[in-house]
């Protein structure tokens, strides 16, 4: 059975919807086109959906299980605290996870830092352009500059300044080249 309203409803306490199967709680606006489908499905899972039209097909776009997991099975994640320079989490449908961010990606962590991908790459890309890679390979790790002719420098602070303690120079065939 469904009540339409037509105007605003004020509930004051809880508005509690109950089935013996798959409650639901649906907001369709007409004329968009859109429904939106809040559920609980028979693994207990708390689910957000989506139609194109109140008899059209629902997909799941966001989904908590009873153990908290969320899962967010379409699109991207996007974290803003002021909802500009966002920070977009995105995966490929292949399993190719992507980062963008408008500034620095930092990781800060009070235990260990792992990355772990089937092919052990860690790739670096700046505004979509790959230009370095970290690879762990037949006991080896490997740090390639995918830039032609561009350096690899490594730094450190030392009284407070700033160190180039080392410098592979890729532009004379892999020289290196230490600080004194």
């Amino acid at each position: 059975m469904a009540i339409e309203y037509y105007s605003p409803v004020d509930i004051n306490g809880v508005l509690q919807v109950e089935a013996s199967s798959a409650p639901n709680f649906q907001l369709y606006r007409s004329g968009t086109g859109q429904l939106w489908n809040f559920s609980v499905d028979s693994s207990a899972r708390l689910q957000l959906k989506e139609a194109a039209s109140l008899g059209g097909t629902k997909n799941v776009r966001f989904q908590i299980d009873d153990a908290g997991q969320v899962d967010i099975t379409s699109g991207a994640l996007t974290i803003s605290s002021d909802g500009s320079n966002a920070t977009t989490f995105t995966e490929s449908g292949s399993g190719t996870m992507t980062i963008a961010t408008a500034d620095d990606f930092i990781v800060d962590a009070t235990g260990d830092i792992v990355l772990d991908a089937a092919d052990n790459d860690v790739l670096f890309k700046d505004a979509g352009t790959h230009i370095g890679t970290i690879n762990m390979s037949s006991s080896n790790l490997t740090i390639l500059s995918s830039v032609d002719d561009k350096d690899i420098i490594f730094k450190g602070k030392d009284g407070g300044s700033d160190i180039t303690a080392l410098t592979l120079d890729m532009s004379d065939g892999g020289k290196a080249t230490f600080n004194n």
